[in-house]
């Protein structure tokens, strides 16, 4: 597989004999981050405000060869890891205005619009999006998609299946059979729903999303609610732990500025009993020492703008971005409070 993708990018690259519609991009961001860190707050320790600069870059390759067959390869430039580095290496076969089929590495439907609309240009993910998404965010798969005229895009996606020790995690303890992800999006004028149905876990756990997009009058917005059901061993026994994730987002394009909002939500409900609160980081001395991320419950909100009249290479953006949700007080998780961080970001993004 990793011959023939090579093979079709080579090829693609090679000129206009083979390749049609050839495109090559580079994606990039840079943005300057002013933090108070309120989530690493505790009663002895009070961080310190900082200014960080951050950076993506990635390369965007696609292009269409002859016989309906058609290839994608998205690289992060700034990646040590070539493999991990490689978010896209994927080639498609027409067969018919009806059917294509995928393969190779890619984006897995899964997350809802929050996971399928990220971009270099993204600000934020939720959390769930982020960190708690079973199955990765990109992996190798094999996908059949098929066109189904007004009824929209049906397609089914099949790539590794998680694997456990059968004690303690997923229950999988082979790759005996792969993990499939059952997606539909409609399109109905400006209204784009969303469903995508992914059992995992040799079946015993499941991912149901459901969402919807409005593209009209300079409006772009979507919502989307994921529910993830899923059933892990705890000391050998079977528990379900219930994951909640819902996201809204809008802008509207007012010229020579484009205002959004972006607000997520996600929460985890335990087996048996539910904790309420996001775990502590303890130090060498079993006491609470800051917050690695949410492992329960958060809020996330961002209020800002970018300024796409500047230029259609470069799109100048600020931002405001809070985090915040329930944590416990002590190592003992006894006792709870509420904690909360604000970022201010200013950055530039574009396409060239």
């Amino acid at each position: 597989m990793k011959k023939l993708l090579c093979n079709l990018i080579l090829a693609g690259s090679a000129g206009t004999a083979l390749a049609h519609n050839h495109s090559l991009k580079l994606d990039y961001d840079v943005r300057s981050s002013y933090n108070d860190h309120g989530l690493e707050k505790t009663d002895t320790v009070t961080p310190s405000k900082t200014m960080t600069f951050g950076q993506k870059a990635f390369l965007n390759l696609s292009g269409e060869l002859d016989d309906g067959v058609s290839y994608k390869a998205y690289f992060n430039l700034l990646s040590t890891d070539v493999a991990g580095g490689t978010e896209v290496a994927m080639a498609s076969k027409k067969f018919s205005d009806m059917l294509t089929v995928s393969v190779g590495k890619t984006y897995l439907n899964q997350g809802g619009y929050d996971n399928k609309n990220w971009g270099y240009n993204t600000l934020f993910v939720s959390p769930y999006t982020e960190s708690h998404m079973a199955l990765p965010t990109s992996a190798t798969m094999m996908m059949l998609s098929a066109n189904l005229g007004s009824a929209g895009e049906l397609s089914l996606m099949l790539t590794d299946d998680v694997v456990g020790d059968g004690q303690n995690g997923f229950i999988n303890t082979s790759k005996s059979q792969p993990a499939t992800l059952l997606e539909w999006k409609g399109k109905f004028g400006a209204v784009s729903p969303l469903v995508q149905v992914v059992p995992y876990d040799n079946a015993n756990s499941m991912q149901t999303s459901v969402g919807v997009a409005v593209n009209t009058s300079g409006v772009t917005a979507y919502l989307d609610y994921v529910m993830d059901s899923r059933k892990e061993m705890i000391n050998g026994k079977k528990e379900t732990h219930s994951y909640s994730n819902m996201v809204a987002d809008v802008s509207y394009d007012a010229g020579y500025f484009k205002p959004f909002v972006k607000i997520a939500m996600f929460d985890l409900k335990q087996a048996k009993t539910d904790v309420k609160s996001n775990s502590p980081k303890l130090d060498a001395n079993g006491n609470v020492s800051t917050f690695e991320n949410f492992n329960d419950n958060a809020s996330v909100m961002s209020l800002g703008s970018t300024v796409p009249g500047v230029s259609e290479n470069f799109t100048p953006y600020f931002a405001f971005v809070s985090k915040s949700g329930k944590f416990f007080k002590t190592a003992a998780m006894t006792e709870e409070e509420s904690k909360s961080s604000t970022t201010l970001v200013l950055g530039v993004n574009g396409s060239l």
